[in-house]
């Protein structure tokens, strides 16, 4: 039984957050599976290949910008080769198309190809370039030419002439100092030069980004951690016209929980003064637009982006603007070897305009795990 908002959320998009299909348990309760694993092989020493079901994350931040655990597991092929300062990866992961209800039929597929190289500058920076795309159709299987290593999609999109969704973009993270870490995150959907000169609000400038910074031994506390993160995504992002190429896997965005049209700040305090005590503190403040009166305003990736409200003037929280502000407290404490009990205090409040779309609860918990670890939701 998760609180109201995450809830309602499971309902609306017919998926559990962070995994898939459930079924109802008596009259409020949910039953779902959550199962992962996968085969990993050295090749070479420099070339590891894994095969599996599993999520993926890219990048140093609290969420990604590129690609995130936060929706279902997948079947996928991931390599990864390092030679040198450079490291390369290629992921290929089956998807599942977005679907009205969950029922007992076999669900649609399509298809994420993705590479990353990094490369280390000295011991402290790194930088990123990626590519994705998100291909597949009706009575359309996974695209052989996707599985090129080293070509670029968006020379594959074109030359077989497909209507497929390639985002690109670059990460970065580097340590300053001793106890300080700075990373972030660009991804480009689309965009149009002169509408970022002229600065008009153009739909096609589908840009998402990240910037954070992560405090080591705050003050010189050994074991207190701080995280300070900004996310943002332009209306539009991530969306596509064919529900076979927008960026999303089970009901769920690939990227952040929010879809887009959004801007976050993320406030987390990590405190462990010894292996058995755990202090997390976790706070979000985001805007974010929903659409209004079955019009599309760009937040729900999952529309026709054909549809759109308007082609320039798009701005971040247009449409419904909600502000909303989350607060969880954990407390852990280790009984025996990786045997957790957990108590929580969550405060999460919605305002808007609309007062149908605003809404406050505070909801405590305790728990035990086992080997496993703690479901934060903060969506």
């Amino acid at each position: 039984r998760f609180s109201t908002p995450v809830d309602s959320l499971t309902r609306t998009q017919q998926a559990i957050p962070g995994d898939g299909r459930f079924s109802a348990y008596r009259t409020t309760g949910l039953d779902y599976f959550s199962a992962r694993g996968y085969l990993s092989f050295a090749l070479l020493p420099e070339i590891n290949l894994r095969f599996g079901h599993d999520r993926h994350f890219v990048g140093s931040g609290y969420r990604s910008m590129i690609l995130s655990d936060q929706s279902n597991a997948s079947l996928f092929l991931q390599i990864n080769t390092k030679i040198w300062k450079f490291e390369y990866t290629n992921l290929f992961k089956e998807l599942i198309v977005q679907y009205p209800s969950i029922a007992d039929n076999l669900l649609e597929r399509k298809y994420l190809s993705f590479h990353r190289l990094g490369l280390k500058l000295g011991n402290k920076w790194e930088v990123g370039f990626f590519e994705s795309v998100v291909s597949g159709g009706e009575n359309r299987g996974f695209d052989l030419q996707y599985l090129n290593p080293i070509i670029f999609y968006r020379a594959v999109e074109s030359q077989i002439g497909s209507p497929d969704n390639v985002l690109l973009g670059f990460d970065f993270r580097g340590i300053i100092k001793r106890n300080f870490l700075v990373y972030g995150q660009l991804v480009l959907d689309e965009f149009n030069f002169a509408g970022l000169k002229n600065r008009n609000g153009d739909w096609r400038n589908k840009i998402a980004g990240q910037l954070g910074i992560k405090w080591i031994d705050l003050a010189g506390l050994e074991g207190l951690d701080m995280r300070l993160e900004w996310n943002e995504a332009r209306p539009y992002t991530y969306s596509h016209f064919s529900q076979y190429a927008n960026y999303s896997h089970y009901n769920q965005s690939l990227a952040h929980p929010l879809g887009a049209n959004f801007r976050e700040f993320l406030l987390n305090f990590k405190y462990r003064p010894n292996y058995k005590w755990q202090f997390n503190w976790n706070t979000q403040w985001a805007v974010y637009g929903v659409d209004e009166n079955g019009e599309n305003y760009g937040g729900n990736l999952f529309l026709n982006y054909n549809t759109r409200v308007q082609d320039i003037g798009n701005v971040i929280g247009q449409g419904n603007k909600i502000q909303q502000f989350q607060s969880q407290l954990w407390v852990s404490y280790m009984l025996k070897h990786e045997l957790w009990i957990d108590a929580f205090i969550n405060y999460h409040s919605k305002d808007s305009e609309n007062s149908s779309l605003g809404q406050s609860q505070m909801q405590f918990g305790l728990g035990l795990r086992l080997n496993a670890d703690r479901l934060e939701r903060l969506f």
